[in-house]
């Protein structure tokens, strides 16, 4: 089932009373959710959306303020194997576990989601019981709140490991990740600005191992808080720098942050070519020298790759001069100076011919491209 005009404008208002879709007939990853927005339902399980023993694919959907008044505010999860991309959940919370997202069995592919202002008593954004192996890519944990986990809750068992690759987590409450009983990898990742702990390893019958390499921790080793008997297997390319965000809620990164070209490549899930944006997920930036691991380009940390000027993503705009990938006063100035120069006399500058190409002068049509693309900027900054 797809929107024609995508989640802003295909909306389901449950109004509180009960939830807005349900698999539940063993429908395979052919089955597509895409393009609506999903809000305010309210279920003892499952407020947006219940799925068990299906493999549904939802995507490009937000999901959000749903409730559950037990597990899996957003959506439940039982014994199914979705995959879930390119979706938003924000203010979906769950009396019990995961105020997002639930997911009870099975493995779960994530990937290009945002998580934000979730709650739950564990798993604030995610919580995953006795998962197999599981997959959370190019995702964004911001500001996501439970006693355990208020990013992440796995419990699983020590048979399964859940791996995180590229995600970013910020400003979340009761750690970051939590492991109860659990396995997990994590690369390429950042923490930063998060309550308590970053990652709490805990056992009971069984005790946690977490294994950890190129990612950036605020508090390095020292932010993750481990029991007796836990194992923390502390890798390479680990790094314990301000990961130099753009600022406020955009988490990509300022041109000299230490997280570009610091990942590992081998560490990129097969399939995973894009970033959150849906830019390309390698790109070398040739003012930062690289850190990572692999043949360059070397993927950075994080939900975002750093773009540069130039590149496919970001190409000139029409009346950029300085190839700076602004158009602005600075170019209004550089074509000021050539101002009605001729080629092959004094002035003349050939990059501001880009009206009449050949017409050996520099004059309105020259000026008039620039107009057209005054104040564009395709800089990564402002994606």
């Amino acid at each position: 089932m797809r929107s024609q005009y995508g989640p802003g404008n295909c909306i389901i208002d449950c109004e509180n009373n009960n939830r807005a879709f349900v698999f539940n007939h063993a429908e395979s990853s052919q089955t597509v959710l895409e393009g609506f927005t999903i809000r305010n339902g309210f279920a003892e399980d499952g407020g947006g959306i219940y799925c068990n023993q299906s493999n549904p694919t939802i995507r490009n959907c937000i999901i959000t303020n749903n409730s559950a008044s037990d597990y899996g505010g957003g959506i439940h999860s039982q014994n199914c194997s979705p995959t879930i991309i390119n979706c938003s959940f924000s203010d979906n919370s769950a009396v019990d576990f995961g105020g997002a997202i639930y997911a009870l069995g099975q493995r779960i592919k994530i990937s290009n989601c945002i998580f934000e202002n979730n709650s739950a008593n564990r798993g604030g954004g995610i919580l995953y019981q006795s998962s197999k192996n599981t997959d959370i890519s190019n995702c964004i944990f911001r500001n996501n709140l439970a006693s355990r986990g208020g990013g992440i809750c796995y419990q699983a068992s020590t048979d399964y490991n859940m791996i995180i690759n590229n995600c970013t987590f910020t400003a979340n409450s009761g750690s970051a990740v939590y492991l109860y009983w659990s396995t997990a990898t994590m690369n390429n990742c950042i923490l930063w600005s998060n309550s308590s702990y970053d990652v709490k390893l805990t056992s009971s019958s069984y005790s946690s191992t977490f294994t950890i390499c190129y990612t950036d921790l605020q508090g390095g080793p020292f932010s993750i808080y481990k029991d007796s008997g836990c194992t923390l297997n502390w890798g390479v390319g680990n790094i314990n720098e301000n990961p130099l965000f753009v600022g406020g809620n955009d988490f990509r990164l300022l041109a000299d942050s230490p997280c570009i070209d610091a990942g590992d490549n081998d560490s990129v899930p097969e399939g995973i070519t894009t970033d959150l944006d849906g830019h390309n997920r390698f790109v070398d930036d040739p003012c930062t020298p690289d850190t990572g691991a692999g043949t360059p380009p070397i993927v950075d940390m994080g939900a975002y790759e750093r773009g540069i000027c130039g590149d496919a993503d970001h190409p000139h705009p029409a009346g950029d001069i300085n190839s700076d990938c602004e158009v602005d006063i600075n170019d209004a100035v550089i074509m000021a100076l050539a101002w009605l120069s001729e080629d092959g006399g004094g002035g003349w500058n050939p990059d501001c011919e880009i009206g009449l190409v050949g017409d050996g002068i520099i004059s309105w049509p020259d000026f008039a491209v620039m107009s057209q693309g005054w104040l564009e900027c395709t800089k990564p900054e402002c994606d």
